[in-house]
């Protein structure tokens, strides 16, 4: 097995249809083995945090440039992950602090997130092969899955968690 330092990683999954960059990034972790925050560590080093911010929409250009050439993903592709492809439709231009136009805000403070600016629909990721979080559910104008016409949630309806990302 090739080493994480390669060029190309050992494991490459591209992202899937509208996936978030922070769930792709997720799955890259697991796939290696390794928790979230320990694969970034390794891969990026402890001096770039990634974890400490809302990733999906203040992505760093490093770091969009690094799974790019280390998944072999096409740049516009990984762009397409983020937030910020919505500049120009759901917002007129971006900006790197305040609110968003129609995106759901995560209130990141450290690590931690303090709101509920992820929406999920239960019954996607029951039913993907892969379950994974769409772009398309920070968009603070849906509120219903398209696929099952349910309400989408933002926190586990029994606990009352955020919503599940996995780590």
């Amino acid at each position: 097995m090739r080493r994480l330092s390669s060029t190309i990683w050992p494991i490459h999954y591209k992202p899937l249809p509208d996936e978030l960059l922070s769930c792709w990034l997720v799955r890259l972790a697991h796939g290696h083995g390794m928790k979230a925050q320990t694969f970034c560590n390794v891969i990026f080093g402890s001096q770039r945090q990634i974890w400490n911010r809302d990733i999906d929409r203040l992505a760093p250009k490093w770091l969009m440039d690094e799974l790019t050439n280390r998944t072999g993903t096409p740049p516009e592709i990984v762009f397409k992950t983020t937030l910020r492809a919505y500049e120009g439709t759901l917002y007129r231009r971006f900006r790197s602090a305040g609110p968003l136009h129609c995106i759901l805000v995560l209130q990141m403070y450290h690590r931690k997130r303090n709101g509920y600016g992820l929406q999920f629909c239960p019954q996607c990721l029951g039913s993907d092969s892969i379950p994974y979080f769409r772009k398309q559910w920070r968009i603070a104008l849906n509120t219903v899955c398209t696929t099952h016409r349910k309400m989408l949630l933002d926190r586990c309806s029994s606990a009352g968690r955020r919503s599940p990302f996995i780590d």
